[in-house]
């Protein structure tokens, strides 16, 4: 068989919205026009050879001296989709192409319907499927490139929003270290995800008096309290509802170790926080853990009254030294 010099193909809806295949090659003697119907079963197919004669009678083109001079024109031509028409007839397609001459302004093929055998037929079946598989194939390659940018686009927001609210980036006391971050997020609520952690207070940057603890913190929900000792000891709490009313019982209020990970639920319905207005953060009615005005030094207490201890849980032995204090608001 004659290897085409040049090879065309085009997709194209006729005059009645049935969707066609065109093949168009460019062999020694003759353009080669080949048509697959591919909205109908049985699949119908259209076929010409176009040769030098056929054109002799159009001005514009009965100038090429060869076939390749004749694809030379018609390509840029074919390619002109929304000008380019199929129009369908008994037993034939019109192929008007649009010419680039104010006066010959298209030219016409018409393409005779093949009589095929089933051979034939499924040779063409075979060529649309296999140039839909090409097209499946593009456009499977397209959507794994835009989900991986996506992904991409989501990880980087993700990490933004991650290093501007998260703890580990905030916080001088759990700094860098994302598996404590991941500990508390946890222990609030382990099925939110975009927690957003706002500092109030840490001692070191507002000072270590009491008042100012309350000034700032005082009347806000959902607060976390971390506290360090000078011996690296890290503990503190969560409280959901507002501080700053004496005796007020928290809904939701836990304590927790950071030294052994470890998450303390309330064990009866005390008063879970104590707010003194003299003294720092106090956890539990029986003040599990507070601090004093200074908030320089404090103590874990375990007794009859102790809401989240029935024995001593924060490796403290009793009173401890603070080096500092972080308090965050929790949105």
């Amino acid at each position: 068989m004659e290897a085409p010099t040049k090879l065309l193909k085009i997709k194209k809806e006729s005059d009645k919205g049935k969707k066609y295949s065109l093949e168009i090659k460019a062999l020694n003697e003759y353009l080669n026009v080949h048509i697959i119907s591919e909205s109908t079963i049985p699949c119908l197919a259209y076929e010409k050879k176009i040769s030098l004669s056929d054109i002799k009678n159009n001005r514009y083109l009965s100038i090429c001296n060869n076939i390749q001079e004749l694809f030379i024109i018609l390509e840029p031509q074919l390619n002109l989709i929304d000008q380019l028409k199929l129009i369908e007839k008994e037993k034939a397609l019109d192929l008007i192409i649009p010419l680039p001459n104010p006066l010959i302004k298209e030219v016409i093929f018409s393409i005779p319907q093949l009589e095929k055998d089933l051979g034939m037929e499924i040779k063409d079946l075979y060529k649309i499927i296999n140039h839909q598989q090409e097209l499946i194939n593009k456009l499977t390659e397209r959507v794994s490139l835009l989900e991986k940018k996506e992904k991409e686009r989501e990880e980087k927001k993700a990490e933004k929003m991650e290093k501007k609210y998260s703890i580990y980036n905030n916080s001088k006391i759990i700094e860098n270290d994302k598996e404590k971050d991941l500990a508390i997020r946890k222990w609030i609520d382990p099925d939110k995800k975009d927690f957003k952690f706002k500092l109030l207070f840490r001692m070191s940057r507002d000072g270590n008096q009491s008042s100012q603890y309350h000034n700032l913190c005082d009347g806000k929900e959902n607060l976390l309290t971390i506290i360090q000792t000078d011996n690296n000891n890290r503990f503190g709490g969560f409280a959901s509802k507002s501080w700053g009313v004496v005796g007020n019982i928290i809904d939701k209020t836990f304590m927790f170790s950071l030294n052994n990970m470890k998450k303390f639920e309330r064990l009866n319905n005390e008063k879970a926080r104590f707010d003194g207005s003299n003294y720092g953060p106090i956890f539990g009615n029986g003040w599990d853990i507070y601090l004093n005005s200074t908030m320089t030094s404090g103590r874990e207490q375990c007794n009859s009254a102790s809401v989240f201890f029935n024995k001593y849980e924060l490796t403290t032995n009793g009173t401890f030294n603070v080096k500092e204090i972080e308090v965050f608001q929790i949105e």
